[in-house]
């Protein structure tokens, strides 16, 4: 047997007094003549043109009220907060991790693109301070050479 919920049951009951009154606005079937395609009310128009009745209208009212005030459970609202929230935590952390390989990417670049400026720079030091360091050297064996400290028969091997 199937077990309804209170809300389930009172849709059901609800669909059924609409179909209910559906049907008690139909006409009694008396004769053929009455029920054929084509056959003319007392006004001369045809049963579908006419104004729908107040039993519709209140029906319709009713279904439309009911519609409104059966709320999804709260275990589905969750359901459905949970998967757009964890959808979302997943596309967030994929960004993050694009980014940094982006980051990454860029500064071994950078890494790369220096290192020829780096070593040019080092070079140009070392060039620039082996010329620095021989002219102090000449500088300093021209002062001991006019000081008259060195003596050229004092070189003994």
């Amino acid at each position: 047997m199937i077990s309804l919920s209170s809300c389930q049951t009172l849709l059901l009951m609800a669909v059924c007094g609409v179909f209910c009154c559906r049907t008690l606005a139909l006409p009694a079937i008396s004769a053929y003549s009455d029920i054929r395609p084509g056959a003319l009310d007392e006004d001369g128009e045809d049963d579908w043109t006419r104004d729908p009745s107040l039993q519709d209208l209140e029906a319709y009212k009713l279904l439309y009220e009911l519609a409104n005030t059966v709320e999804r459970p709260s275990r589905h609202a969750d359901g459905l907060f949970t998967s757009g929230y964890s959808k979302l935590l997943s596309q967030l952390s994929a960004k993050e991790f694009l980014e940094s390989l982006l980051a990454k990417r860029v500064s071994d670049e950078l890494d790369v693109e220096q290192m020829p400026v780096k070593r040019h720079s080092d070079a140009v030091f070392t060039d620039n301070y082996s010329r620095y360091r021989k002219q102090m050297a000449a500088k300093k064996y021209l002062n001991s050479v006019l000081a008259g400290k060195r003596r050229y028969g004092s070189n003994k091997r």
